[in-house]
């Protein structure tokens, strides 16, 4: 998968799961931690790491 695509199978996951976490935060108004479980993440503090580390805001922030 890394030879075809330059990232690791788990980073395209996160990848993919994060941006749709995205579309959730921008089109409903939903608490952060009901976002992360509807995209797969298991832990509220991963998220939000992985959030910010993606796209520099926060997921409470993000459409504020």
């Amino acid at each position: 998968f890394k030879a075809l695509t330059g990232i690791s199978a788990a980073d395209y996951l996160r990848k993919m799961r994060l941006q749709k976490a995205a579309k959730y935060i921008n089109q409903e108004e939903l608490p952060v931690n009901q976002v992360a479980e509807m995209v797969g993440f298991h832990s509220v503090a991963h998220f939000r790491k992985c959030f910010k580390d993606k796209y520099g805001k926060t997921p409470g922030s993000w459409n504020k």
